[in-house]
């Protein structure tokens, strides 16, 4: 009888959780890597359902001294926001459901990563002078170890 009565209760529990709407407020990135000044799709859900009025707010190096803030417009009615990264480096973004409070807390977080979108040239220069000067360095060092004073003879005296 016990037995029943357990098999029967998980069956309803298993019927209950998996007939109920999940209503949790979730984001989605089309790339989780973009490029910086590459648009990127955020679709806000609720569920299943689009989460039309969603607020999306973007964090640029979030838990830093230098985080920048940006405020997107709020989502369409299939829960869409089109986003342009303006830096690149980790980036978080921060859902809240329509007519939430702006100081309420984010009910869907997601962090992507912005990448260059090309080599930068300023790069390049600073690894030329770290060589010039890491190569220049060994270079005079050695010269200065391996030459002489004046006046002081470089062999060694004959041995008798």
């Amino acid at each position: 009888m016990a037995r029943r009565t357990l098999a029967a209760l998980a069956l309803a529990a298993a019927t209950l959780v998996a007939t109920a709407p999940a209503r949790a407020l979730e984001i989605h990135a089309d790339d989780e890597r973009p490029l910086r000044g590459a648009p990127v799709r955020l679709v806000v859900t609720e569920g299943v359902a689009p989460a039309a009025g969603a607020r999306v707010e973007v964090v640029y190096r979030p838990n830093s001294s230098t985080t920048r803030r940006e405020e997107l417009p709020p989502a369409d009615a299939a829960g869409t926001v089109f986003w342009t990264p303006l830096y690149a480096g980790p980036v978080a973004l921060h859902a809240r459901p329509a007519g939430a409070p702006q100081d309420a807390r984010p009910a869907a977080r997601l962090t992507v990563a912005v990448r260059f979108g090309s080599f930068p040239p300023s790069g390049l220069l600073i690894m030329a002078v770290a060589g010039f000067l890491l190569l220049g360095g060994a270079a005079f060092g050695m010269t200065m170890l391996l030459t002489s004073p004046r006046g002081v003879p470089t062999e060694e005296p004959p041995s008798t």
